[in-house]
């Protein structure tokens, strides 16, 4: 189960379980958690991937693979546009169906390196990507630095 603020997950048989939050306090920039999305992208079109009747959203999609899955999101095909850039340039702004996730870094104390450590589920949503990074579409350069939160 998961929400945008923590995380549970349950081992088979409930036999194991654990909890990932996000801790209280600050972090430095470099060590504080990254929002990031992923594009959910099954064949586009209905006889492919749709939103099933019922109260609560619940969409059936079938990847290129052929793999299906049931998702707790309403489907929306995957498209793009594109607009003017912040600062000039073009951007491509996609429209979809998102997974979205919490990146959390660690430092290693041997070496110093620092990379990403454990992710976090957040949520499924559907409509424009809601985290960064953009990148120009002429250009391929990334737009706003790290991405936005």
């Amino acid at each position: 189960m998961f929400g945008p603020h923590a995380q549970i997950r349950l081992g088979e048989g409930a036999a194991a379980g654990w909890i990932s939050a996000d801790a209280p306090g600050d972090l430095p920039e470099w060590l504080r958690p990254r929002d990031r999305s992923f594009l959910l992208q099954g064949w586009n079109g209905p006889a492919h991937s749709r939103t099933l009747d019922g109260e609560a959203p619940l969409a059936v999609t079938r990847e290129p693979s052929g793999t299906r899955a049931v998702l707790p999101v309403a489907w929306a095909d995957f498209s793009g546009r594109t607009r003017p850039a912040p600062g000039g340039g073009t951007a491509l702004e996609s429209t979809g169906t998102w997974l979205t996730v919490r990146e959390y870094w660690a430092s290693d104390p041997g070496t110093g390196a620092v990379g990403v450590a454990f992710h976090r589920l957040t949520g499924m949503r559907t409509g424009t990507k809601p985290t960064g990074p953009e990148f120009d579409v002429g250009t391929g350069d990334e737009i706003g630095g790290r991405g936005h939160r």
